[in-house]
């Protein structure tokens, strides 16, 4: 029965793609919608098959396709308690927002994921591959949105930016599987989809709606995330509606927060940055994997932040090293990662660097991305982690850079007929 469902959603799905207005508004044909489609939905498959056949039962994504058919039993037999549940908080409180433990808001976050799951098993009955496509589905209209934005300030860059915003190998399994980095990712791309259009297109209700439910769903999924939009929002909104030098602006609103940041270390608050950053890196520190190494222990002032910074690079950039992934499963992450380290090293040589920054977005992409990559190499101390996190954040990091890149006068290519 499973079959004959994955061929009907299929074909349902390739229809639904085709005949979007959005997504046709890309400019892309039909057969290329189908092509990278099926390309995103085989990736998440492979990595699906594999991650059950090498962690059966202890899966991030099997565990919680578990919640959402424990939530479908829960919508069937009384749908009432399916939605009051969503505000129940087995804690005696609900402080402890940013809290990784006994916090109702980090359940929270699993809830709401494992609810949408819950009603998607109505018409998949819980199979994880079934759901899925869903997800696939949902999350190719976000990777549209993400194209959509760069491909307005580079017109002639079609398939830079298509491989750099949905073929990156790590991106398409992250954004495909049903989990908490998907759901990042689609809300990501459509909040920075309806500002986009808000900014320049002016007021509409329908974008201001969208920004508002992806900003607010966006904290409640991953409220780290979203505290490291705000600057980069405002820094984007401001230089659009003033007209300022915007690479100014990006600079000092970024470094008042890294300030402080440093600032906050002496501040006896829970909500101080500081804090937060201290508690999510202990957290983590707490679980145990398979690729864990070793990180120090964030300390205050700004002379510890800058040392944990240089080493959050060498994490977020250079590792997994090819030598310490030898026949384990972070061979391909490494590989993964040496191509990124060229992509950004022809950038250098060969890059046009005075046609990068053609737009107010493209601050925000880089400032955004490399402020939320320096977060993750602070707080993950595992390899694999930092990997699947980094994934979904690469896009806004590497579009840019390798829209600027003349591909047809590369030493290498320019003889190539492309």
């Amino acid at each position: 029965m499973y079959y004959l469902l994955f061929i009907l959603y299929f074909i349902l799905s390739g229809v639904l793609l085709t005949k979007s207005r959005f997504i046709a508004s890309t400019g892309l044909s039909k057969k290329e919608i189908l092509c990278l489609f099926v390309l995103k939905l085989g990736a998440g498959f492979v990595y699906l098959r594999w991650i059950l056949f090498a962690y059966p039962g202890t899966n991030d994504y099997e565990i919680l396709n578990g919640y959402g058919q424990e939530e479908y039993a829960i919508l069937l037999d009384n749908p009432l308690q399916f939605i009051k549940s969503v505000f129940h908080s087995h804690y005696a409180e609900y402080g402890n927002f940013f809290g990784s433990f006994h916090s109702f808001w980090n359940d929270l976050r699993v809830n709401i994921i494992a609810k949408f799951l819950g009603i998607a098993n109505i018409f998949t009955q819980g199979n994880i591959f079934l759901n899925t496509l869903f997800f696939c589905s949902f999350s190719f209209f976000a990777h549209m949105a993400l194209f959509k934005i760069f491909h307005s300030i580079y017109p002639q860059k079609k398939w830079p930016i298509l491989l750099t915003t949905l073929a990156i190998p790590s991106l398409l399994y992250a954004s495909t599987l049903p989990g908490k980095d998907s759901v990042t990712f689609i809300l990501l791309c459509f909040a920075c989809y309806s500002l986009h259009l808000l900014l320049k297109q002016g007021f509409s209700f329908k974008h201001f709606v969208s920004f508002i439910v992806s900003a607010i769903l966006l904290l409640l999924i991953r409220n780290f995330v979203f505290l490291l939009l705000v600057p980069g929002f405002v820094a984007w909104i401001w230089t659009e509606k003033k007209r300022i030098t915007t690479g100014k602006i990006f600079v000092l609103v970024y470094a008042f927060i890294f300030i402080l940041i440093a600032m906050s270390a002496g501040w006896q608050n829970p909500l101080s940055p500081y804090e937060i950053i201290k508690a999510k890196q202990k957290d983590f520190a707490a679980l145990e994997g398979t690729t864990t190494i070793s990180m120090d222990t964030l300390q205050p002032g700004i002379q510890s932040m800058a040392w944990q910074s240089l080493k959050s690079v060498n994490r977020v950039i250079m590792r997994p090293y090819l030598w310490e992934s030898y026949s384990s499963p972070l061979i391909f992450p490494a590989l993964e990662m040496i191509c990124i380290q060229i992509l950004l090293l022809i950038f250098l040589f060969y890059g046009n660097k005075g046609a990068l920054f053609k737009s107010p977005f493209i601050y925000f992409s880089l400032f955004f991305s490399i402020s939320i990559l320096f977060f993750i190499g602070f707080i993950v101390p595992n390899l694999g982690a930092i990997n699947r996190y980094r994934s979904i954040y690469l896009p806004f990091l590497l579009t840019p850079f390798s829209c600027v890149i003349p591909w047809k006068k590369l030493p290498i290519l320019k003889y190539i007929n492309f």
